[in-house]
């Protein structure tokens, strides 16, 4: 084989050296910055590492409570001591927790897991139990008043007929061609007149139902996770809106052919007032501080009805068509008007309907765990809120 020599041009000594100088050069300025950015992904990490830890403690401080809740323990909050604090320790860190009594099926937890001085977690959760007075087992309750019912109002139920019970906190009084297609339960007296009937059980003199005391204040704070409509808020026109989670903090208006689907609570500081075809659906609440008038097209499936609930107002309904609600007004009036028709419940101080009003109450309502007062008495976690402070 023919040997090839390699012939080294003038001036091409020291070439190789110059570049190994360059390339030591080049690796000195880049090894600094690396190591540097390496140092700082280290610290990342722990820092998020940290964080996470930090969540977990709180989170766990949370499941503590519930337990204690749960379990009945000695030493919970009650009306006369409404608070209660202690520690424990979870994952090396401290964590504060406190339990808040807001009635008779709602604490308040909140749950802070701290780092150090400059670092700490803090979770607040609303805990609600599912059992109660089953004040929706009715297709009408008058909380502290009479149910009134006159012209040819229908109280009925679905799919089987006979259970469209009412009770009332005081007394019944029907009359026209007003019928009851279930139990007539009152405090007071019953009085039937004209062509009035109650086809079920008439009771007088019954022992009163006490609803629970239910907080507004995890609604809100349910609302205000989606956010905060500042003012008034119109929805007009035709077609579909998703609404929710949000407070506004003026009134609703909804008119035209507007159908307002729930996609989560929604809080509003002033009043809600609906006309035209329009209706709400989904199985969420809707909250309002004054009064309510609904109006609606159609029957909805159970998960579908939402939960109606005017804090300090009255509620009225409108239209000729089925409105789907549970319809729940503590301190104020219901008032059933014209043609109106309510698939669901109702709930009010006293309620009165005249014309052609109709309830149909469907079967199984009651059992809905959503629903404050119902259900097999089991917690539900309402709300969960996370906040981080880093000093």
């Amino acid at each position: 084989m023919k040997r090839i020599a390699k012939k080294i041009i003038r001036g091409e000594k020291g070439q190789s050296l110059i570049a190994v100088l360059i390339l030591l050069l080049l690796g000195g300025l880049v090894t600094a910055p690396v190591l540097s950015l390496v140092t700082t992904g280290v610290d990342t990490n722990a820092v998020y590492e940290d964080d996470m830890n930090e969540l977990y403690a709180a989170d766990g401080g949370i499941e503590d409570a519930i337990r204690n809740i749960i379990a009945g323990a000695e030493g919970l909050p009650s009306e006369s001591d409404p608070i209660v604090s202690y520690q424990i320790d979870v994952n090396d860190k401290n964590v504060d927790v406190t339990i808040t009594y807001i009635d008779d099926t709602t604490y308040r937890i909140t749950s802070t897991a701290t780092t150090d001085e400059e670092s700490s977690t803090t979770i607040e959760s609303y805990l609600t139990s599912s059992g109660g007075s089953g004040i929706f087992d009715n297709a009408i309750t008058a909380l502290n008043g009479d149910i009134t019912l006159g012209g040819n109002a229908r109280v009925i139920s679905s799919p089987t007929s006979g259970e469209g019970d009412i009770f009332a906190n005081g007394d019944i009084n029907l009359s026209g061609n007003a019928r009851v297609e279930g139990d007539g339960t009152a405090t007071g007296e019953i009085d039937l007149s004209g062509n009035s009937q109650i086809e079920g059980d008439e009771t007088e003199g019954a022992t009163p139902v006490t609803p629970p005391d239910i907080d507004s204040a995890p609604y809100l704070q349910e609302a205000e996770m989606g956010g905060v409509h500042e003012g008034n808020l119109s929805l007009s026109g035709n077609g579909t809106y998703d609404l929710g989670p949000l407070h506004i903090t003026g009134n609703l208006s909804i008119s035209g052919n507007r159908t307002v689907t729930l996609e989560g609570t929604v809080y509003v500081d002033g009043t809600i007032s609906m006309s035209g075809n329009t209706r709400i659906e989904g199985g969420f609440t809707i909250v309002a501080d004054g009064n309510i008038g609904l109006t609606g097209n159609s029957k909805l499936d159970l998960e579908d009805i939402p939960f109606v609930f005017s804090t300090n107002g009255n509620i009225s309904t409108t239209g000729n068509n089925w409105t789907s609600a549970i319809v729940y007004a503590p301190n104020g009036h219901v008032n059933l008007t014209g043609n109106s028709r309510i698939y669901g419940t109702v709930l009010g101080l006293s309620v009165t309907g005249s014309g052609n009003n109709k309830i149909e109450y469907p079967i199984g309502l009651s059992d809905s765990e959503s629903l404050p007062g119902t259900g097999d008495g089991t917690y539900q976690i309402r709300t969960w809120d996370i906040s981080h402070q880093q000093e």
